[in-house]
């Protein structure tokens, strides 16, 4: 896919939780600059600590930079007017699915957003039937979010954010909480809302997560370290364990076969890639 249009841009930005620290090197972001374009699959991952959450925050004016600036389209988040603006067009979805869940019923906690927003009433049914029916949730509308899995809890989370209709989501380790088959449902539901249009920036400290997506940043040590295709991994393993993450799943088992004889010099994103290659291998011999 194509992307033409630069959606998110940071330039020179600076960020701490006290900003009359004199030490900069101690600052949370340190001289980030990058651009997103629109429609983009971007993975931000980074080991805990390094400031890839505040990152996420400074997306949509969550956080003000204390240095440089954060630009969204054509706003800026330093702008009470651009603030505005951005935040419905970056929707967040968090860490803890019960943090953003605020209903006693699926249906009113999707009506929420649109109800602070003065959505009216014939434009909000059809839009939260929508969000149920991407999210998997056509069925729950009168169920208690209390009796919902921590899947299906992240899901109602991210219909509430898909109701508002953003151009952008920001998913800051949404996945990390979820049990296997949870993390899986959310991983899908990424996967399936990029395809539909949206930009999809996953924030995550698992190094497993990178080949979800078309491209990888990584921030470590308060900075931006790595901005690559996720297939540029396979030359990155050491600095990725310099930077504390764990080396992805699929570089380590094409290493472990190349030992072994068994070369693969086709990029690898998941352990079904792996399989295909190995026995795409073995029928030639």
């Amino acid at each position: 896919m194509k992307h033409t249009k630069s959606l998110i841009e940071l330039s020179g930005v600076w960020f701490d939780y006290h900003p009359d620290r004199q030490m900069k090197e101690q600052w949370a972001l340190q001289d980030i600059n990058l651009t997103i374009q629109s429609g983009e699959y971007v993975v931000v991952m980074g080991p805990n600590g390094s400031g890839k959450s505040t990152f996420a925050r400074l997306l949509n004016g969550l956080f003000i930079p204390t240095e440089g600036e954060v630009r969204v389209g054509d706003f800026s988040t330093s702008d009470d007017l651009g603030q505005f603006h951005i935040r419905r067009k970056v929707g967040m979805v968090f860490q803890n699915p019960d943090n953003q869940i605020v209903a006693t019923t699926v249906r009113d906690d999707v009506a929420f957003g649109l109800e602070n927003l003065g959505v009216p009433r014939e434009e909000m049914i059809p839009r939260i039937e929508q969000a149920l029916e991407v999210v998997g949730l056509v069925g729950f509308e009168n169920r208690e979010p209390a009796h919902l899995s921590g899947g299906q809890k992240q899901r109602l989370a991210i219909a509430g954010v898909i109701a508002m209709n953003p151009d952008i989501i920001v998913f800051d380790e949404s996945t990390s909480m979820l049990d296997p088959q949870g993390r899986e449902e959310v991983r899908e539901l990424m996967k399936e809302l990029h395809q539909q249009g949206h930009t999809v920036i996953h924030i995550t400290h698992s190094a497993q997560e990178a080949f979800l997506a078309e491209r990888v940043i990584v921030i470590a040590h308060h900075r931006l370290q790595l901005d690559c295709p996720s297939k540029d991994l396979y030359n990155q393993s050491h600095l990725l364990e310099q930077w504390g993450l764990e080396v992805p799943l699929p570089i380590r088992l094409r290493a472990l076969l190349k030992d072994q004889g068994l070369e693969i010099n086709e990029p690898i994103g998941n352990s079904d890639e792996m399989v295909a290659q190995i026995w795409r291998y073995l029928s030639k011999t």
